[in-house]
């Protein structure tokens, strides 16, 4: 299996156990999700090109650069406000996300999420 294929699968199977244990604690595909992202990128011109290509999708994005001078290390992350998702549509939504990451030579790290405060 090539590495983008067992990215694509682990990404799968961690949203599948993460929409187990929202569902678990009441969210439902009617259920509004704001979702955090991270990606973990190599130059600030592929950061750059990432972010105009998320800027089209998400509600907010941000660069920083760590690392030294001579090895920089540069993440872009943001968040998509409250969107509603079935288990399918989530696992897509991970499955473009991971594709965006690959067109943009960067790592898509993942997602995160907090259950909403009327379920608490």
């Amino acid at each position: 299996m090539d590495p983008f294929a067992k990215l694509l699968a682990s990404h799968r199977s961690l949203t599948e156990d993460t929409w187990s244990l929202l569902a678990d604690r009441g969210v439902s595909d009617e259920t509004p999700l704001v979702l955090d992202y991270r990606y973990d990128v190599k130059s600030r011109r592929t950061a750059e090109g990432l972010i105009g290509a998320l800027v089209e999708l998400s509600d907010e994005v941000n660069m920083v650069r760590s690392g030294s001078f001579f090895k920089p290390v540069f993440t872009v992350s943001g968040t998509f406000h409250p969107r509603c998702f079935d288990k399918e549509s989530l696992i897509g939504w991970v499955e473009m996300m991971c594709l965006l990451g690959r067109q943009y030579d960067s790592y898509f790290d993942g997602f995160g999420t907090a259950i909403p405060d009327a379920l608490l």
